[in-house]
């Protein structure tokens, strides 16, 4: 299910030493009470939940783990883990998450309420080789990745990363500000207009258009960043008051710490992150309820046209079970549901949100640990016993 940035970072395949550098996966998930009838009673819900999540994280090793579910009816039940490690800090339910490539579903949002707006048509070319916004938002515009060049990797190639921001003279890159120009410099372009290939850097150029057609129009001088822009069409309009898009480092005072694992099988703090390197492809850090928010009024219709949601949902193929649209991940669930969904991951993070277009039902998985592949393994197999729980 999630399909991670490739190349964030070059880090040991290793767990978290505040247990060892090996999980228990012999550990099978605990005794999760699985029968449907169980949905609709909020304490069993509850309980159902937290039994994931303890399990989970002593199963995988990882820092902390937020399993949240918005039912038929609206309601809205978590339940955080955290490993009881006095080095480690306590998550619960409220705490906010980077949420990575899940951005990307804000960013293709804003650019189809602009076009509702008829501010932009996304069919029609921004760059000079013919890509247009629906190709950069579907990633079929060949224009690279500049997450997956070795190049830009190597510079953080170091076994211990600064305590804050580095200097000029420390180019670690998760601490490094970055300009567009800086990271579509690092883009490898190989892959064919039209066809499917994952491209951060077509979400950043997109975000640049949001900023550049979404300027007052009295002050046609002004560019709004993409934080205004997100916050007074989206967060702002629907009460989502845990949800920041950042565009430059300044910590939300209720961002929960995140950790990675380097190749020394160390723990380290990589909460400062600078979220330049991300931008408009993932920058967003918000809470799991806030998410509910969001994939509630998108798919129910808050948001964007119904013309606009239908070209969300017109998709091009991933692989031969998984289709991408504009900022929207499709596919079957293991319980043959069909899902709207995206996944995120950035340094010290990583997160699902999955939307069920029958019931309504929603699904968010935040986890403050990104260690390929304890959290991955970790959020697929929460995802696994969820969609049998509310199914």
């Amino acid at each position: 299910m999630v399909n991670k940035i490739n190349g964030i970072k070059v880090f040991c395949f290793a767990l978290i030493i505040f247990v060892a550098c090996n999980p228990d996966t012999n550990n099978n998930g605990g005794n999760v009470n699985l029968n449907p009838s169980n949905v609709g009673n909020p304490s069993q819900v509850t309980s159902n939940l937290q039994s994931i999540a303890n399990d989970l994280v002593a199963k995988y090793g990882i820092t902390g783990m937020v399993v949240s579910i918005k039912d038929r009816n609206g309601v809205v039940t978590s339940a955080a883990a955290h490993p009881g490690s006095a080095i480690i800090q306590w998550v619960d339910v409220n705490k906010q998450f980077r949420i990575g490539s899940i951005s990307k579903m804000f960013t293709a949002t804003l650019l189809l309420m602009l076009q509702d707006e008829n501010l932009i048509n996304i069919d029609q070319p921004v760059l000079p080789s013919g890509v247009t916004t629906r190709m950069l938002l579907n990633h079929t515009g060949a224009t690279g990745d500049y997450i997956t060049n070795p190049q830009l990797m190597s510079l953080q190639n170091c076994s211990e990363p600064p305590v804050g921001p580095a200097s000029s003279s420390q180019p670690y890159l998760p601490y490094q500000v970055w300009t567009m120009p800086q990271l579509i410099s690092f883009s490898l372009v190989n892959s064919i207009p039209g066809i499917f290939a994952y491209s951060n850097t077509g979400y950043m150029i997109a975000g640049k258009q949001a900023e550049y057609v979404g300027r007052v129009p009295a002050d046609p001088n002004a560019t709004p960043h993409l934080n205004s822009l997100m916050a007074s069409r989206i967060f702002i309009p629907l009460g989502m008051v845990s949800t920041v898009f950042q565009e430059t480092f300044t910590k939300p005072i209720n961002l929960v710490s995140g950790y990675d694992v380097f190749s020394d099988c160390n723990l380290y703090d990589v909460t400062n992150i600078e979220p330049s390197l991300f931008n408009s492809a993932g920058s967003i850090c918000t809470t799991a309820s806030d998410l509910h928010i969001f994939l509630s009024a998108l798919f129910g219709g808050k948001l964007v046209s119904k013309s606009g949601l239908q070209q969300m949902l017109t998709t091009v193929p991933m692989s031969q079970t998984s289709y991408y649209g504009l900022g929207i991940k499709v596919e079957y669930s293991p319980t043959g549901k069909l899902i709207y969904y995206h996944d995120g991951a950035v340094p010290g993070y990583e997160s699902l949100a999955i939307y069920y277009p029958a019931s309504g039902i929603s699904i968010v998985i935040l986890v403050n640990t990104y260690t390929t592949p304890w959290s991955t393994s970790a959020i697929n197999e929460a995802y696994s016993i969820v969609d049998q729980l509310v199914n």
